[in-house]
């Protein structure tokens, strides 16, 4: 709940074009997705590859593949990744990550996260 948030005026702040020029940014965004993703079990090798959740570590996974009817801090943190990639410009990472999640947590007959699919804009669960 404390963790800082990405507000208008940041995104104001510096214009997408700017932050796409720079390298040393999306260097460390690319830095931090990865460690997130690692620690919820996700395997992303950088922009463009994909998202894998194939063999993933399912211990890592269980902090975000459980019941909405308790919404961990992880699941939360999901939210907020996938509303900072729509933020900024990555819209296409951002609808990946919810879709693999949600389809993963309905194979596991996890019931369907509707805050993720709200961060990306989508309102249907299938």
């Amino acid at each position: 709940p404390s963790a800082p948030l990405l507000t208008d005026t940041m995104i104001e702040a510096i214009p997408l074009s700017e932050i796409a020029k720079d390298g040393t940014v999306e260097k460390n965004i690319n830095k931090a997705l990865k460690r997130v993703f690692k620690f919820w079990g996700i395997y992303w090798a950088g922009e463009g590859v994909g998202i894998v959740l194939e063999n993933a570590n399912k211990e890592k996974m269980s902090k975000w593949c459980q019941d909405n009817s308790d919404e961990s801090h992880n699941q939360l943190r999901v939210t907020r990744v996938l509303n900072f990639l729509m933020a900024i410009g990555q819209q296409e990472l951002a609808l990946e990550l919810e879709a693999k999640m949600n389809h993963h947590r309905k194979k596991e007959g996890v019931s369907f996260n509707m805050h993720w699919a709200e961060a990306v804009g989508r309102i249907d669960p299938d």
